[in-house]
C-alpha cells in the first residue's frame, strides 16, 4: 500500500505502533488478577502429633479462624494450607476425642511457608447412659 501512497508512509507507522500497544495492554490486562494475588501468599503447614506419645494423628481439622481455608492431617499427622493471604491468623485444630487447640498470631509471610507442630491432648468423651 506504501508503494501507491508514500504520502501515507507516516501514517501506517503510527497505525502499526498503535495496534502494538493495544495488543500490550490487552495482553497485560488479561493476565488473572491470581497470578499477582499468589506473589501475596503463603503457606501454612506441619505436624499433629498426640502430647504424651508423639504420634501422628490423622484426620485432625485444622482451620484458619475468620477465614474459609483450612486443611486435614493425613496418615502421618501432616498438613498443609497453600495460597493463604499475607497477614495474621488463629489456628484451630480440632479432633474427636482430643480437646480442641487454638494458636494465636501466626504470621504468614508472601512466598514462604510458616511451619507449625502441635500436639494435641486426649480427652475422655461422657455421654448420658443409654436406658434399654
Amino acid at each position: 500500500m506504501q508503494r501507491f501512497f508514500p504520502a501515507l508512509k507516516n501514517s501506517w507507522a503510527l497505525f502499526d505502533r498503535t495496534r502494538i500497544a493495544a495488543l500490550c495492554l490487552l495482553l497485560v490486562s488479561a493476565i488473572p488478577q491470581s497470578v499477582f494475588a499468589q506473589l501475596e501468599t503463603g503457606s501454612i503447614a506441619g505436624r499433629v502429633v498426640v502430647q504424651s506419645t508423639s504420634s501422628p494423628l490423622p484426620a485432625v481439622n485444622i482451620i484458619i479462624k475468620g477465614t474459609q481455608l483450612g486443611a486435614a492431617s493425613d496418615a502421618e499427622g501432616r498438613f498443609e494450607i497453600p495460597r493463604v493471604p499475607a497477614g495474621i491468623y488463629n489456628l484451630e485444630f480440632r479432633m474427636i476425642g482430643y480437646e480442641t487447640r487454638l494458636i494465636n498470631k501466626v504470621v504468614v509471610n508472601p512466598r514462604r511457608t510458616t511451619i507449625r507442630q502441635v500436639e494435641l491432648i486426649p480427652t475422655v468423651l461422657e455421654t448420658e447412659g443409654v436406658v434399654v
